[in-house]
């Protein structure tokens, strides 16, 4: 299992379209797998902008 980390907004974005084409993955399956690595991360995404309150590629800007 490899983890994903979204660390832009485009890449946010193209996860976001990737989960919807996974929506419907049929369970014990590559997909399914997928579809749950990319629900982490983007938890994990969204927890970044709430604990900074910034989105992760510009936690290192003034």
């Amino acid at each position: 299992m490899h983890f994903r980390v979204l660390g832009s907004s485009i890449e946010y974005q193209q996860a976001a379209k990737r989960l919807e084409q996974l929506a419907n993955a049929q369970p014990n399956t590559p997909e399914a797998l997928e579809l749950k690595e990319l629900m982490a991360a983007f938890i994990r995404y969204e927890k970044e902008i709430k604990q900074t309150g910034q989105r992760p590629e510009n936690k290192n800007k003034k």
